[in-house]
């Protein structure tokens, strides 16, 4: 069961921990840029959890296995979902679509460019996201877990089937 009082935000800091039951498996959090929401992931659940100072818990329906979060420079959110092969983009609160991208998404970031790269753990692959079009798979190691961008837009993928970090 979700209690009401699980995560508190006083003054930017964490006042309580949260504790989710089991059936929830939260997997992935981000803050977003204003400061305002953090949003946690729920495996278990198909769901992300906004929680906003002084408000209730909001949960969003995202595709099914959601695994990570990223989000883009003009504030929307996306969800890599494992077993749907899809990411979520969430837009003020609400999922507004899936993409279809590799099989097993799982690691996710934004570009400063405002690129979308998920890494697909099964089919060895990062998937390029560009409004919210997937415009390439670039194939990489095995099991790419782990991506990240850095400010001049370089992709590192850490690939977890071959003990390597890939860049892009």
């Amino acid at each position: 069961p979700i209690k009401s009082s699980l995560f508190r935000v006083v003054d930017n800091a964490v006042a309580n921990s949260y504790d989710a039951s089991t059936q929830l498996f939260p997997s992935a959090v981000c803050v977003d840029a204003n400061q305002i929401d953090v949003w946690v992931v729920f495996t278990n659940s198909d769901k992300v959890g906004q929680f906003r100072r002084g408000q209730s818990i909001k949960f969003i329906d995202v595709g099914k296995t959601p695994m990570g979060i990223a989000q883009a420079p003009d504030g929307s959110l996306y969800v890599s979902c494992y077993q749907s092969c899809t990411v979520s983009k969430i837009v003020s609160g609400t999922t507004v679509m899936n993409i279809s991208v590799g099989s097993g998404p799982r690691g996710i970031c934004v570009s400063p460019d405002g690129c979308v790269w998920v890494s697909n753990f099964l089919s060895n692959t990062v998937s390029k996201i560009v409004n919210d079009i997937k415009v390439k798979d670039i194939y990489v190691a095995a099991n790419p877990y782990g991506i990240c961008s850095d400010k001049y837009n370089n992709i590192y993928v850490a690939c977890s089937g071959s003990n390597v970090v890939s860049k892009i």
